[in-house]
């Protein structure tokens, strides 16, 4: 049995799959995509204890994979990709038909109670639960 004894609760989502980089991720400073074993890794050697690992927005990964993949391809087409098309493009992103907006709010809230059950293989992001005792 594992005592918590005044340490700390770690709950952190981040962005996953090195295949998703994109302007929107330049535009939001990530620095890096991580995959579950990565992020797992690194957490471990600081010393906390994982509790849930998964992936989510697993349901709309196919389509923002392709996604990416056609804008990485439209970012390439243009060699002078300036701050300014990288921040336009990232904007873009975050502005989709109302419709679409919708129908991927459903579908990404159909996952919400699948998370509890198990843990996704992939998707977009990360969520993590780690503990971290207090050093005695």
């Amino acid at each position: 049995m594992m005592r918590w004894g005044g340490g700390g609760i770690l709950m952190i989502t981040v962005p996953a799959d090195k295949r998703l980089w994109s302007a929107m991720d330049v535009y939001a400073e990530h620095k890096r995509r991580y995959s579950a074993q990565e992020l797992r890794k690194k957490l471990e050697a600081n010393g906390f204890i994982v509790v849930k690992i998964s992936y989510f927005m697993a349901f709309l990964f196919p389509v923002l994979l392709l996604s990416r993949k056609l804008s990485f391809r439209r970012d390439r087409a243009d060699a002078n990709v300036s701050s300014g098309t990288v921040k336009q493009n990232a904007l873009d992103e975050l502005q989709p038909n109302p419709f679409l907006n919708f129908l991927f709010y459903l579908i990404f809230s159909a996952e919400v109670p699948l998370l509890r059950a198990f843990n996704f293989p992939f998707g977009s992001s990360l969520m993590c639960v780690a503990i971290k005792e207090r050093s005695k």
